[in-house]
């Protein structure tokens, strides 16, 4: 799998791909440097045991050495409180978990760049706004100071960062922070105080 910077952004979430029968199958996957191979992809929910109800994402591969078709053992990956089967901008398709401890603002932020919050029906955004919501409550100073820098980013047209830092010589991140927020605002990141914002127009 390459990097996710290098994939591009989200531009679909997978839905009812839920085991091996009902799979998302990509039949061009790379097997070492030049054999290609068949993967299917699937979310799989615990039903029983101290992980029931999490979610994880599983991957299973053909192998092209064999006249026949002959799958090798499903790789599950972690557990996570929800998993989501996503397909990228380059045509890959993976998992982009979320974990028990809620959403913090960087996050937050990457959902909204990345793709993924575009892409989710309404009750995955109603389960997005309950893990903001609870990480919101335990870390008040980091979420005020994210509504400050994004308010102020977007009332500033989203410059670059040499004219922002020239403007702000008191600012303390780094680029890549300043150009995670300024990317937030130029794809249209919601502002997440105005009444019921998270709803799907």
């Amino acid at each position: 799998m390459s990097k996710i910077e290098d994939r591009g952004r989200i531009v679909k979430v997978l839905y009812g791909h839920t085991d091996a029968e009902t799979a998302h199958i990509d039949t061009d996957y790379p097997w070492g440097y030049r054999l290609r191979c068949t993967r299917r992809s699937w979310v799989e929910t615990a039903v029983r045991g101290v992980k029931r109800g999490q979610s994880r994402l599983v991957t299973q591969t053909t192998d092209p050495r064999r006249s026949e078709e002959f799958w090798n053992a499903p790789k599950p990956g972690r557990y996570a409180r929800k998993v989501f089967l996503t397909a990228f901008e380059n045509g890959q398709v993976d998992g982009w978990s979320i974990s028990d401890y809620g959403i913090g603002s960087e996050e937050w932020t990457r959902v909204v760049v990345r793709g993924l919050w575009e892409h989710l029906d309404q009750p995955d955004r109603d389960f997005i706004v309950s893990m903001v919501a609870r990480e919101h409550r335990t870390s008040t100073a980091g979420w005020s100071r994210w509504h400050t820098d994004v308010t102020d980013i977007r009332a500033a047209g989203a410059p670059e960062f040499t004219t922002w830092t020239a403007a702000h010589p008191d600012w303390l991140h780094r680029q890549e922070h300043y150009d995670l927020l300024r990317d937030y605002v130029m794809v249209g990141g919601p502002d997440v105080t105005a009444e019921k914002w998270w709803i799907a127009h």
